[in-house]
């Protein structure tokens, strides 16, 4: 039989008086530190030696010490209103080469675009630091220490991007990466919803008259996103005739625009739509010699950078702020170096209407 939750209360130690909340001053006291010294142990800030922090938060053990809420909402208040002058760095790790190239991504530069608004409302300043040929791992290590930088963002890498970049010392620094690339990287993450995004896609394309939706994306992007996981779940509302098999195709077809996989695929499934999140997508089509809408309708997984105005609209200046806050919440809170279970903050993206997809008579 289930047993009732256990009652901590009575192996909880207290101070001498049950009325005293055990403070930050007492443990000091006790260890004979000063009680700034015990605050960076607690909320582990890395200016505190590891024998020393554990010392301390032994102690705190000890004594019964629990955090008044209270004064950490208004600690966390002051750190966060602060007066916005330019005191700390924030880093934009790109991983594009050369890195404007990440910026003709409408989506890419949306995010930093977000990431700018946050860091400069909050005092930070973004400095962009690009891992290259001429710029090592460990050479970036070395200016993030001289620059005093505390938090560090990560965007999507490109494609051909090699470099592990786990192989850095991220133990000092707050760090967030937008989705799922960097596999071998385990930390928070915010991106769109995926799996929700293209379900929310399938939806309005069956609303819109659609029967035969099929999905189209490449090895890449299979293996470091989750759009497929929402399209087999959105397909199991569909009457079986109406499931389409997915089409993903090596990257080098899309990079060199081959598209006699994709030939095949549309004379096999004779889709009526296709939804997508490849750019190269509605080119490629037209290249076949299909038209769009009038053969084949096309929606976008990204209007932003889809080359089709139907589809999802991600919201990436959103998910570029929502990632800057997570950062410097982490930093506030002093949570350095990657977390024991990384967490993901999913936004949710809207459905826009578009002449690529109009209402099917």
């Amino acid at each position: 039989m289930p047993q009732p939750p256990r009652d901590e209360s009575s192996s909880v130690p207290m101070a001498q008086n049950d009325s005293k909340r055990v403070t930050l001053r007492d443990i000091a006291e006790k260890l004979g530190v000063s009680h700034v010294t015990v605050s960076y142990a607690l909320r582990g800030i890395p200016r505190v030696s590891a024998e020393l922090k554990e010392r301390i938060c032994e102690e705190a053990r000890k004594l019964g010490y629990r955090p008044d809420p209270m004064l950490h909402a208004l600690s966390t208040y002051r750190q966060i209103n602060k007066p916005t002058n330019i005191q700390a760095a924030l880093a934009w790790l790109c991983c594009w080469d050369p890195p404007e190239e990440l910026h003709t991504r409408k989506e890419f530069h949306a995010y930093w675009l977000g990431v700018k608004d946050v860091a400069e409302k909050h005092g930070y300043r973004l400095e962009q630091l690009v891992p290259n040929q001429k710029l090592s791992l460990s050479r970036i290590q070395q200016i993030m220490q001289a620059r005093n930088i505390r938090g560090v963002l990560i965007p999507p890498p490109q494609s051909s991007f090699k470099q592990d970049l786990a192989q850095l010392d991220w133990s000092k620094y707050a760090v967030v990466k937008f989705g799922h690339s960097h596999a071998r990287l385990r930390i928070n993450l915010v991106t769109s919803a995926h799996v929700y995004n293209t379900m929310l896609a399938m939806q309005k394309m069956t609303e819109l008259g659609y029967r035969r939706i099929g999905f189209v994306s490449s090895d890449y992007l299979k293996r470091h996103t989750l759009f497929l996981g929402g399209v087999l779940r959105g397909q199991d509302d569909l009457p079986p005739a109406d499931r389409v098999p997915y089409l993903s195709l090596p990257e080098q077809d899309v990079v060199n625009g081959d598209a006699s996989r994709l030939a095949s695929w549309i004379n096999k499934v004779r889709p009526d739509a296709i939804l997508t999140n490849l750019r190269e997508i509605p080119a490629m089509i037209r290249g076949l010699g299909f038209r769009i809408p009038t053969d084949i309708g096309v929606a976008a997984l990204s209007v932003h950078d889809g080359n089709a105005d139907a589809g999802i609209d991600q919201n990436p200046f959103e998910i570029g702020k929502a990632a800057c806050e997570s950062v410097i919440s982490l930093i506030v809170h002093g949570s350095f170096g990657a977390p024991t279970v990384p967490r993901e903050l999913l936004i949710e993206g809207t459905w826009v209407n578009g002449s690529t997809l109009p209402p099917k008579s």
